[in-house]
């Protein structure tokens, strides 16, 4: 990681990636996708087609352009673009539902969309819709090629400088009030962010790095994918979760890094099949809490013990531990990752003393300061420069960090955020509903699963509220436990008990 150091004068995500393929050999590959390999120079004279195409679109500095592919080697191509383009990248899941991408893509103002083949007709609709879309890449996976009737304008070659302040990334974290919170980072925290955890997890280019968690998440894109090209290793993109297929890829590729998710970590320890997992030299878990029983079950059947990683889509890395430490127990996220400081608050905003519970806060120079727009307010909110996620932790005397809990009860669905007030808003928009209350059940396979309970008049079936969120809400914040009461618990001032659900 010295050379990303040495190449600081470089401003842009685009300009240091180029960099690094200046400095390796021509064959040097930066991304492996089944049988289609890109060398680095063959990466950078992609994605500065690309960026002269976003050019020759009409797409100027500080807009916005979002991306809804998988983690495909052109979710990449297409970010490096944009990046070069000085426009900022709004990544979106492929699951999202036509009326979250709406929401998504009305609120953040975009101007251009990438997207899969598939999505055509989506694209159409959100245009009908009133979504300013002015144009689309829309890339063909069969063909493995971009759709050249829906590149329009003439490409022309644009100043590729951006300063370290632009904005890169816009991305929604999960909301407290039913609409998820815009934050936008720039080229600088998202460096800034790639160094420090590069550092920390000795990323190099000689690694082979799995590229199974989603582009779309922080986690996904900064640790998993930009680490890696900013190290000159070789990243492995796999836009499916087939456990088989990806221990298979693990062992033939021999590949030495592999961030997941908990619900990974647990099929892959659950496989009948024998695979060689020797060549890893760390397996890191983000996104939600790491079970003991997977962490002891995959140690044991791989012999490659698993540490985990905090953060947050607003901050990025929080804290992770070294690979060269001892091993942390099993509920320990690590230190601090360089320049990230964090406190541990009570009630009274007073720091608490080593062992004592409190509420995390974080100072991050790789973290903006406010969200895009004012929120309400809620467990999760910047104040005076630092971010409180809401979450409670305590610490060792040498900083190690052990998450508790959340104060506010975020439901973790195989390592992604519902929010349980954003479910509630859509199902109180079914007619014949007139309370309903969303809160996490316990799955040992997902970690939790979105359990609603809801007060309606009859001719409300199970069915018809899953129905109606499906075309509402992304399959994993759907509802898979629907139950029906009379009336919802309260307390005197009328809050729902949601303790007594």
């Amino acid at each position: 990681m010295q050379r990303m150091t040495a190449e600081s004068t470089r401003t842009g995500l685009f300009e240091h990636v180029a960099a690094v393929a200046e400095r390796l050999p021509a064959n040097a590959n930066a991304l492996v996708e089944g049988a289609h390999c890109l060398t680095y120079r063959q990466l950078v004279q992609a994605a500065s087609l690309f960026r002269d195409n976003v050019a020759g679109a009409g797409v100027q500095r500080g807009d916005r352009v979002g991306v809804i592919l998988g983690n495909r080697k052109e979710f990449l191509i297409a970010a490096l673009g944009i990046w070069g383009r000085g426009a900022i990248l709004l990544p979106l899941s492929p699951q999202s539902t036509q009326a979250e991408l709406q929401r998504y893509l009305l609120d953040s103002a975009v101007r251009a969309v990438v997207a899969g083949a598939r999505k055509r007709s989506t694209i159409s609709a959100l245009r009908d819709a009133g979504v300013p879309v002015q144009h689309a890449w829309l890339f063909d996976p069969d063909e493995n090629r971009w759709l050249s009737e829906e590149v329009r304008g003439a490409p022309r070659l644009c100043d590729t400088s951006v300063d370290r302040d632009s904005p890169a990334l816009t991305q929604y974290s999960t909301g407290s009030t039913g609409q998820p919170k815009r934050v936008t980072r720039t080229h600088g925290h998202l460096l800034g962010e790639c160094r420090a955890v590069g550092t920390l997890l000795h990323v190099n280019a000689n690694d082979r790095v799995l590229g199974v968690a989603p582009f779309f998440h922080s986690y996904g894109l900064a640790v998993c994918a930009l680490t890696t090209l900013l190290a000159g290793g070789t990243l492995y993109p796999v836009d499916n979760l087939l456990p088989d297929a990806v221990a298979g890829l693990i062992e033939r590729e021999q590949l030495t890094a592999l961030p997941g998710v908990p619900f990974m970590f647990k099929l892959l320890s659950e496989l009948d099949a024998t695979y060689d997992f020797s060549s890893l030299r760390f397996a890191l878990s983000a996104g939600a809490a790491l079970p003991a029983a997977t962490a002891r079950k995959f140690e044991a059947v791989y012999g490659v013990p698993i540490r985990q990683l905090y953060g947050s889509t607003e901050t990025g890395a929080i804290a992770t531990s070294d690979v060269n430490e001892p091993v942390p127990a099993d509920t320990c996220v690590g230190a601090p990752i360089p320049g990230v400081g964090v406190e541990l608050l009570d009630d009274e905003g007073r720091t608490v003393s080593p062992g004592t519970e409190g509420l995390v806060c974080v100072r991050s120079p790789y973290a903006p300061t406010a969200y895009d727009t004012p929120v309400p307010a809620a467990d999760s909110h910047f104040v005076a420069g630092s971010f409180h996620p809401g979450d409670l932790a305590k610490s060792s005397v040498d900083g190690q960090l052990t998450l508790c809990g959340r104060r506010r009860a975020v439901i973790n669905v195989n390592g992604l955020k519902v929010d349980p007030t954003e479910v509630e808003d859509v199902i109180l928009r079914l007619p014949g509903v007139s309370e309903a209350a969303v809160l996490g059940s316990g799955d040992a396979q997902s970690g939790e699963r979105v359990k609603v309970v809801v007060v309606a008049a009859d001719g409300i079936t199970p069915e018809t509220i899953r129905a109606h969120c499906t075309r509402q809400l992304a399959p994993f914040k759907c509802p898979q436990i629907i139950e029906f009461r009379r009336e919802l618990p309260r307390s005197p001032v009328g809050k729902i008990l949601r303790k007594d659900l």
